[in-house]
């Protein structure tokens, strides 16, 4: 009996609902909601976050600084595999931070990143000339050829009484690969044996031994969990490849097959 076989038995024992087949996508877009106590104010500015396939399991949050202490506004992770454009309203004027956690091919921690900006109140009555609404678009991308971290930042501009104002992050760090939760560079029953390993361990609070990218790439479904589920989609895709019925990588396996 062999070994791929042995864990698939044992990843799907561990599951508890049928897989059903549905049609790939090839981008997210999500709009979150603003904090509750702040939902029936006007939407005074926009923060687009674009992300590309690359930050993939990043951790995105902005906090709003304010004198009763630091709010946090939004969080959310980028989809697996997938070009994601978050678009976050903001109810309140204010001094603002993005923070993006980023996770690391040597590290067990992710690295973050702090990116400080400003919503402003249009009031005719304090900007009678100025501008109606800020919209603000920052672009994130790791680029494995970059020897450090590049920043492209644009001329902000007011156009249709609307300031705007975008920038683009590349990070110098190896190209995420679905999947890979041993950094071989090959996604196949190994990842598998790594990612159960890994989810024994943390079920015992102890350290999964796995780096912050290792862990992103292992988790495929996207639920923030990386288990028996995620190990199951690994061997599956690697089946899927081993007879050539399948193209992509491991997550548009998952989502082409309703696994996430």
């Amino acid at each position: 009996m062999s070994k791929q076989f042995l864990l698939i038995a044992l990843a799907a024992a561990m599951l508890q609902s049928p897989l059903h087949a549905a049609a790939a996508g090839k981008t997210e877009v999500i709009r979150l909601d603003p904090p509750a106590d702040m939902a029936s104010a006007p939407t005074i500015g926009m923060l687009s976050v674009c992300c590309d396939k690359s930050m993939s399991g990043s951790i995105f949050e902005v906090h709003l600084y304010q004198e009763e202490g630091d709010l946090l506004y939004y969080s959310f992770t980028a989809k697996t595999g997938k070009d994601t454009q978050v678009e976050c309203p903001f109810k309140k004027d204010g001094d603002y931070q993005l923070i993006v956690k980023l996770p690391q091919e040597k590290l067990p921690d992710r690295r973050s990143y702090c990116y400080a900006f400003s919503v402003q109140d249009p009031d005719p009555a304090d900007h009678p000339s100025d501008f109606d609404a800020t919209e603000l678009t920052m672009r994130f991308s790791v680029d494995p050829s970059l020897e450090s971290d590049r920043t492209d930042e644009h001329q902000p501009e007011l156009k249709n009484r609307t300031y705007k104002g975008e920038s683009t992050y590349n990070y110098a760090r190896k190209a995420f690969l679905p999947g890979d939760a041993n950094s071989d560079g090959i996604v196949n029953a190994e990842d598998a044996t790594s990612i159960l390993i890994a989810a024994a361990a943390m079920g015992v609070n102890q350290s999964p031994k796995l780096s912050s990218l290792e862990a992103a790439q292992g988790e495929l479904n996207d639920d923030g969990v990386l288990n028996a589920k995620d190990a199951l989609i690994v061997l599956s895709y690697a089946a899927a490849i081993g007879v050539n019925s399948f193209s992509g990588n491991a997550a548009e396996f998952a989502e082409s097959r309703n696994m996430q």
